[in-house]
């Protein structure tokens, strides 16, 4: 491990990897389990951090994510998700959103409607990996 870590560390300081986000990245097309009327489909993946400054996920390992609500408004349809490794306040995957309202917008929403979060108790399979214009799994 300490050696993956020092070969991480090295190419970003190399500047070899442009890491766009880390996160974990759905196996199966939550579509089809988890409907949604929102014109705009995600639900691909749930965000670690955006722009870090190195390899925070171990990339490659399989992952089960605890989805333990959902939250849809006139605005976003998003899953909770029970996840330590992640970077935002509350951990999620935004399923979809209305049109004109980007993904990341599926954070404030969150935040100021705690209050509308349906409890759910479900396991997505997922896989650490980054984004840097194309998902990886490699390093």
């Amino acid at each position: 491990m300490k050696n993956y870590i020092k070969k991480c560390l090295r190419l970003v300081l190399e500047e070899k990897l442009n890491v766009i986000y880390t996160g974990a990245f759905v196996k199966e097309k939550l579509s089809d389990r988890f409907k949604s009327d929102m014109p705009n489909k995600f639900g691909h993946h749930m965000t670690v951090s955006f722009r870090p400054n190195d390899i925070d996920v171990p990339v490659g390992k399989d992952v089960e994510l605890k989805i333990i609500g959902r939250l849809t408004t006139d605005k976003v349809d998003a899953l909770i998700v029970d996840n330590d490794l992640s970077k935002n306040e509350f951990s999620h995957i935004t399923l979809a959103t209305a049109e004109g309202v980007k993904p990341f917008q599926s954070n404030s929403e969150i935040k100021n409607n705690q209050d509308k979060i349906s409890p759910l108790d479900e396991k997505i399979k997922a896989k650490y990996g980054y984004f840097d214009g194309k998902v990886k799994f490699e390093i």
